[in-house]
């Protein structure tokens, strides 16, 4: 639950605010790895406001006052060590739902965040866009890359589990072994008949006292060990296990996706083919334009020059956005 100052809101106390987002984090190895914001709770009040983030994922959080003016900030971190180059990407469903998290991570990688952006705009508009498009683009620096330290405390991804009051379970094993060892102490007692007896009658009546007295004493030993342990073990409190996230390291696969994002012809060749669809719905004139740069986009696709070919894609895909925004000026400026 993180506490912040906003606007007074003229709507109801508990105002919940499901706007499916997506978070997608973009290595060096062009993986996607989404992170959904399940919902977003805001509870308005004249002195002070509180808002609750619900994640699928565990977050850190850093919370600095600031003087002036007098508010609360607060940093959340996580759970992948930010490195630098890493792209980050904010999108409503809006985006998500049109278009693919390997063609948002092929476009968020390979272009400058305000062209990644504008292209991943366009490509929504192109597949139809049912709904509104809110996305942000951002590429860390030296500043956003995490440093682990050794003062940098582990993530714990599981709450605590509650004392509970139960009976711990007898430890047998221990028990077994201070018994065995006690019962091996007193028939090798040196002072007794029946240790001298079959002792003598093994190693000799000469060596029988000394071997006797180790063997014993060792046992002894091993004895008083054995009760101290299983005392120890029976008398610990039973605690629930709890997983941490080491600083520097990553959680895994779960509850994460993971999406190779590499520039590839099947993947360049379905947003051009999707580009070509949408000027079918065109006026002949920007049709013909729309096909015109999409043919230019293929002519790199097809020599292999991956790089290229992203940013013809994205000409057309900018090219289609302005004509629908063009079209929607007119449309305004008759209306």
């Amino acid at each position: 639950m993180l506490g912040s100052k906003v606007p007074q809101m003229q709507a109801d106390r508990r105002q919940w605010l499901k706007a499916g987002l997506l978070a997608l984090s973009l290595g060096h190895l062009h993986l996607a790895r989404g992170a959904s914001m399940l919902a977003v709770r805001i509870w308005p009040a004249p002195d002070y406001s509180r808002v609750t983030l619900e994640s699928d994922t565990p977050l850190k959080t850093t919370q600095t006052f600031i003087a002036s003016p007098p508010r609360l900030a607060v940093d959340i971190e996580g759970p992948f060590p930010v490195e630098v180059g890493d792209v980050f990407l904010l999108c409503s469903d809006g985006l998500s739902g049109q278009v693919a998290d390997e063609e948002i991570g092929l476009l968020a990688g390979h272009l400058p965040p305000a062209a990644a952006a504008a292209a991943l705009l366009g490509l929504a508009l192109v597949r139809g866009a049912p709904d509104n498009v809110t996305l942000i683009v951002a590429r860390a620096g030296e500043k956003e890359a995490s440093r682990a330290t050794a003062d940098s405390n582990p993530w714990p991804l599981t709450e605590e589990s509650p004392a509970v009051a139960e009976q711990p379970a007898v430890p047998w094993k221990m028990l077994t072994v201070a018994a065995v060892s006690l019962l091996v102490a007193l028939i090798c007692n040196p002072w007794t008949v029946a240790a001298e007896g079959w002792l003598s009658g093994l190693i000799g009546p000469d060596l029988a006292p000394a071997v006797a007295f180790v063997v014993s004493t060792a046992m002894a030993l091993l004895f008083v060990g054995a009760v101290a342990a299983a005392l120890l073990t029976y008398l610990a409190p039973v605690q629930g296990t709890v997983r941490i996230l080491p600083p520097g390291t990553m959680l895994g696969g779960g509850p994460y996706r993971s999406y190779a994002c590499a520039a590839s012809p099947d993947l360049l060749d379905g947003i051009v083919a999707s580009v070509e669809s949408a000027a079918d719905g065109l006026a002949t004139r920007d049709r013909d334009r729309l096909r015109e740069v999409a043919m230019a986009a293929r002519t790199p696709l097809a020599a292999g020059d991956m790089p290229e070919a992203v940013a013809a894609a994205a000409r057309a895909i900018g090219v289609y956005r302005g004509l629908v925004e063009a079209l929607r000026q007119d449309d305004t400026a008759h209306g």
